[in-house]
């Protein structure tokens, strides 16, 4: 188990610890003293020495880097690179590795080999999203209404576990907190609550296995919230040793790295979009979805999650969440004029009329390259169906009383094809830069509501929370 000093570290902390390293699978454990230091997310590992008889041999990938620490700690780095290597004579070489993941308490043999038990996670804002306050303070004024005493009651939280399948295995999913206490109740006596989901599959998994779907729940809850989110403290359970004839779980931390948003906020519960307390016995039946459709939507949910995270320029963030939308009404909904058996009568017919024409051989070909996708319905066509199917008042919650839905597909299908393929042509029906952002935010807010609905959130309590969230209205028309 790892010592006060690393179990006490959570993700956005930096920290440094010295040890010594080796690499298990070799047949001659060469152990070599190293700093390893974690900075920004960053794992990197400072050897005064070489695992390699020619230390020139960077990005050198090791599936495992075992450590041990002056203060008694094991270390495992996982996924590890060479990346710099450095000889002086006189002297001795030195070399840098960076990793994927960490894993401080016990060793693992392998990413891939299952002996992950359960693995436990904070995330930002979980106990706004769970709506647990279990701190309550009450005063007591005397007859004079001067403060005589001050109480404070810490209420144990509500739980919530129900088991689906994730990623192929069958596993329980369940809210867990921990409370912790110190002070010398003379002086000061303080007490912490920090809210955890806590993911347990039938049988024991890989550590790969737990990143993957640790990382697809915080998607989900991303999606939620509204809100980018990230990862305070990750703790993984392995598997249970005889230590003085009592059964041991081993238990350690997990650091992955992860991307962190350049604005974050301090959010309240009611700055969320949809809470648990909105979801209450909906939620089970979203979560189970959002895994059952992960392989349909796959891309989608990367495209759109992606959003949160990253800060790109506007017309990039613009053609991403065009190409979400549309990408989720081809793989929902498919979208053909007529069906495809008899279009590949009409496709041959007018391939025949193309072969028989005096034209460029190249033409022909661009020209029949073209029509090969000629049955499919265009963008304009795919979004006006999308709306379509909702509610009259969401869409004017979206795009606002004043502009018709027409108008607006035709400005952002026009725009995205002027970004697609810039002409000189006619630049009318375009939108604006000034105009652009908002624009990208009613998007944001459109493929939120086609993910959220299609996982079984109903659409009349997002349209409602999104009017009411002062971060998302403020921005919508």
């Amino acid at each position: 188990m790892a010592s006060d000093k690393l179990n006490n570290k959570n993700l956005n902390q930096n920290f440094k610890v010295k040890g010594i390293w080796w690499i298990p699978s070799k047949e001659n454990k060469q152990e070599i003293a190293g700093e390893l230091i974690y900075e920004n997310g960053r794992i990197t590992l400072e050897l005064f020495g070489s695992f390699e008889e020619d230390i020139f041999l960077e990005h050198k990938h090791n599936e495992v880097i075992f450590g041990f620490t002056s203060q008694g700690d094991k270390i495992t780095l996982l996924d590890t690179f060479q990346i710099r290597s450095k000889m002086s004579f006189p002297g001795f070489p030195t070399t840098a590795y960076t990793a994927n993941m960490m894993l401080t308490g016990f060793h693992l043999s392998s990413i891939h080999s299952p002996e992950i038990h359960s693995v436990a996670f904070n995330i930002t804002h979980l106990s706004e999203w769970l709506s647990i306050a279990p701190f309550e303070i009450s005063e007591i004024m005397n007859e004079d209404n001067i403060l005589q005493q001050l109480n404070v009651r810490y209420r144990f939280p509500e739980v919530f576990s129900f088991t689906c399948n994730i990623n192929g295995q069958q596993t329980t999913v369940q809210s867990a907190y921990f409370i912790n206490t110190s002070g010398d109740g003379i002086d000061k006596f303080n007490m912490n609550h920090s809210s955890y989901l806590k993911i347990t599959p039938e049988s024991n998994k890989s550590i790969n296995w737990f990143r993957r779907t640790i990382f697809e729940i915080k998607s989900l809850l991303t999606l939620l919230t509204g809100h980018s989110l990230l990862f305070n403290k990750i703790m993984v359970y392995g598997n249970t040793k005889k230590i003085d004839s009592e059964e041991i779980r081993e238990k350690g931390l997990l650091f992955v790295r992860q991307f962190k948003p350049s604005i974050t906020r301090e959010l309240q519960s009611y700055d969320l979009l949809i809470t648990y307390k909105d979801l209450q016995e909906k939620f089970q039946s979203v979560f189970s979805k959002w895994f059952e459709l992960k392989e349909e939507l796959h891309p989608i949910y990367n495209l759109v999650v992606s959003n949160f995270y990253r800060d790109p320029y506007l017309e990039t963030d613009f053609l991403n969440l065009m190409h979400s939308i549309e990408g989720f009404h081809r793989i929902r909904y498919g979208g053909t004029y007529v069906e495809q058996e008899e279009y590949e009568i009409y496709l041959k017919k007018i391939n025949e009329i193309i072969d028989i024409q005096k034209l460029n051989n190249d033409l022909k070909q661009r020209l029949k390259g073209m029509l090969v996708y000629g049955n499919e319905f265009s963008l304009r066509k795919r979004i006006k169906d999308l709306f379509s199917k909702m509610d009259e008042e969401t869409i004017k919650i979206l795009i606002g009383n004043n502009e018709k839905p027409n108008a607006f597909i035709d400005k952002i299908v026009n725009t995205r094809n002027h970004l697609t393929h810039p002409n000189k042509g006619n630049t009318s029906n375009l939108i604006q830069t000034d105009e652009l952002f908002r624009i990208n935010h009613q998007l944001k807010c459109l493929a939120m509501i086609l993910l959220l609905t299609t996982l079984g959130v109903p659409e009349k309590t997002i349209a409602q929370k999104l009017k009411e969230n002062r971060f998302y209205n403020r921005l919508l028309p």
